[in-house]
């Protein structure tokens, strides 16, 4: 009868070490914060991109308004960084109707799920003609950290091609 001979060491293995067990913890925590940060970073970009949307959009139905605003309504003034007069509601109360001098040169909307949006705009004299005027319309949202990110300018000529044009 053959006989079965043990080898000497030759044992198989028990388990994980304490220090594999370490490092492979280590790696996983490294790998969850990673994506805690890339969901972070992901969920502050959104709102972002939300804000400047709601700013796109409110500057562009500011600038469409303005254009719909008679030539000899559209009286020079305002500023992009001021209300002035005093800032209005929503719309249509701060535009005034096509045969309505313009009153005031900004607004702030409330956009609902986005929140408050401010609408400045500057109505200027160009130098080089008499019958052309410069429209710069600048939209942004009011929230804290989304004011420069969110931000939408527009600008646009209009120039009076009817009778009764200064000269």
């Amino acid at each position: 009868m053959p006989r079965i001979r043990a080898t000497k060491g030759s044992r198989g293995q028990a388990g994980f070490t304490l220090v594999e067990s370490l490092v492979a913890i280590l790696i996983l925590a490294i790998g969850i914060l990673a994506v805690t940060t890339l969901i972070s970073i992901s969920t502050t970009n959104n709102t972002a991109a939300n804000h400047a949307t709601a700013a796109t959009a409110q500057a562009t139905e500011a600038m469409e308004r303005l254009k719909a605003v008679s030539y000899d309504r559209l009286i020079p003034g305002g500023s992009l960084t001021a209300d002035l007069p005093t800032p209005c509601g929503t719309p249509p109360t701060c535009f005034p109707a096509p045969a309505a001098n313009l009153a005031n040169y900004n607004m702030t909307t409330n956009v609902p799920g986005v929140g408050l949006i401010r609408t400045r705009w500057l109505v200027t004299q160009a130098a080089t003609a008499a019958t052309v005027r410069q429209i710069t319309v600048r939209s942004e949202s009011v929230a804290p950290l989304m004011g420069a990110r969110s931000r939408a300018e527009f600008t646009t000529y209009r120039t009076c091609t009817t009778a009764g044009c200064p000269f």
